[in-house]
């Protein structure tokens, strides 16, 4: 039987503990990351019936600023109490990676300098699924990850509780998961920030990727331009995963140790 691995996006997931828990805390200690991101480890592990997980960490710099400055900047600049709330995530963040997993006997965790967790989720299941051939689920609900899909790699979406596979992928876009960075360096991404080709958002620019779209449209030209290949060049950097060479993690399958877990949760009040 092939060996099943769960790959995990640990901010995506304690982002939405973050927004979903009120405020706890243990001792004095934030706690409601931690709290609800061990609820979703326990809950993720019994519904795909699999031990092998893997944590995968953003790391606090990314290349992608280097490349493009603008990468990220228009989010808002936090002050006062929301700026003390987002520290508080990230230090909990730090705990979990760097005290409470392994504490609870996990052994693929994983941060590398300059990556964010989808380079690195995407470095596994690319590996998982051309080399070794071994199943693997991504846990996510950031889109950009679409590009990994395979015959042995899908997607779980946590917030819509949907597996998303190659074959879901290709009826809902009309094109091959490998096209899907191509279709973002073209549209950009607004949440990140990367700007596409003026006019061009994700319907277009599937139009323009599937040849669907007329040579006469103003936006086709803007995309067939020198300035708009330089574009779709720069953003490719930005968006292809994983854009730079991401260290490949080696991976140790594992058995949940019940009694590690338990110990953990009364340690933390639970």
């Amino acid at each position: 039987m092939k060996t099943h691995w769960l790959v995990l996006d640990v901010s995506n997931l304690c982002y939405r503990a973050w927004h979903a828990l009120p405020k706890l805390t243990h001792q004095g200690v934030s706690t409601e990351v931690i709290y609800g991101f061990l609820q979703s480890v326990k809950h993720l592990r019994e519904l795909f019936a699999t031990d092998n997980l893997v944590f995968c960490f953003d790391h606090p710099i990314s290349f992608r600023k280097k490349l493009y400055p603008a990468y990220k900047g228009n989010r808002p600049r936090l002050e006062g109490e929301m700026k003390a709330e987002k520290t508080q995530l990230h230090l909990q963040m730090d705990e979990l990676r760097l005290r409470h997993l392994p504490k609870a006997g996990f052994v693929n965790l994983f941060q590398f300098h300059g990556m964010e967790s989808d380079d690195i989720m995407a470095a596994i299941s690319r590996s998982m699924a051309y080399v070794s051939q071994q199943a693997v689920t991504l846990v996510t609900s950031d889109s950009d990850l679409f590009q990994c899909l395979a015959p042995n790699v899908v997607i779980y979406d946590p917030g819509k509780k949907a597996v998303r596979n190659e074959a879901w992928f290709k009826e809902t876009y009309g094109i091959l998961p490998c096209r899907w960075a191509y279709v973002r360096a073209l549209s950009g991404c607004v949440s990140d920030n990367i700007k596409g080709i003026e006019g061009m958002g994700e319907k277009t620019a599937l139009k323009y990727v599937r040849h669907l779209l007329p040579a006469t449209h103003k936006t086709f030209q803007l995309a067939a331009s020198p300035k708009g290949k330089e574009i779709v060049k720069r953003n490719r950097k930005l968006v292809e995963l994983p854009s730079v060479d991401c260290p490949l993690p080696q991976l140790q399958t594992q058995t949940w140790d019940q009694a590690k877990w338990n110990m953990l949760l009364k340690e933390l009040g639970g």
